[in-house]
């Protein structure tokens, strides 16, 4: 009988310390795992600590060259004068779209109006869309308001100004009918003699009736003098 207790003893014995090396064996492959994972995050981590430093190395050599050019006063002011333009340039267009509804214009037609004649003269909407919404307020409608820019700027070409300079005189003049606007875009003609004799010859008038006359009689002038530009 004791030799059969002592038999079972080593047979236990002996598959205990099996187990246990399986055991052994298992723990070792899950360390190495482990620390092939360990390994991987630490190349990861180290690849993207070297990309956002080649990232901020671009980007501190953009604000380096554009330091070198403007100056750290002047990279600021000229950011802070991109801002400005883009914001007024956004405003002037609501400005124009919010007085051509009040003066009972199709805002989508005017608009795609405003498009078409900036596109014609090289520029854009945002520019023109300042002077347009004045000679609206003043009374004049889109195809008036073509019609003066196209002779405006092409006067303005022909006396070595731009379009966008034609297009802000011209409209200075035909809403506030004072000549030397003109003048300064090559157009020599005086529109007050005509403003004058227009609403004098239509005494008793309604105001809208001269305003519209007078408005047309002035830009008839204009026309006049560009005829040939």
């Amino acid at each position: 009988m004791n030799d059969n207790v002592a038999e079972i003893l080593l047979r236990i014995r002996d598959e205990a310390s099996q187990a246990l090396r399986s055991i052994n064996s298992e723990s070792e492959r899950l360390v190495q795992g482990l620390r092939s994972i360990q390994e991987q995050a630490t190349s990861a981590s180290s690849r993207l600590r070297t990309a956002f430093a080649q990232i901020n190395e671009g980007i501190v050599g953009i604000g380096g060259s554009l330091g070198a050019i403007l100056g750290t006063g002047g990279l600021i002011y000229a950011l802070k004068n991109s801002a400005e333009a883009a914001f007024d340039a956004t405003a002037q267009m609501r400005i124009f779209q919010r007085t051509a509804a009040s003066v009972g214009q199709d805002v989508g037609t005017a608009s795609k109006q405003l498009e078409q004649i900036a596109n014609s003269l090289g520029l854009v909407p945002t520019q023109i869309a300042s002077a347009a919404a004045q000679l609206l307020r003043a009374g004049y409608s889109m195809p008036q308001v073509v019609a003066a820019f196209q002779a405006g700027a092409a006067s303005a070409l022909a006396a070595g100004k731009t379009a966008a300079q034609g297009v802000e005189n011209v409209a200075m003049a035909l809403s506030t009918g004072q000549s030397i606007y003109l003048n300064y875009i090559g157009i020599s003609e005086n529109i007050g003699p005509v403003l004058n004799k227009v609403a004098t010859s239509m005494k008793g008038a309604s105001e809208e009736a001269v305003r519209q006359a007078t408005n047309q009689a002035a830009l008839n002038v204009i026309l006049k003098a560009t005829r040939q530009e």
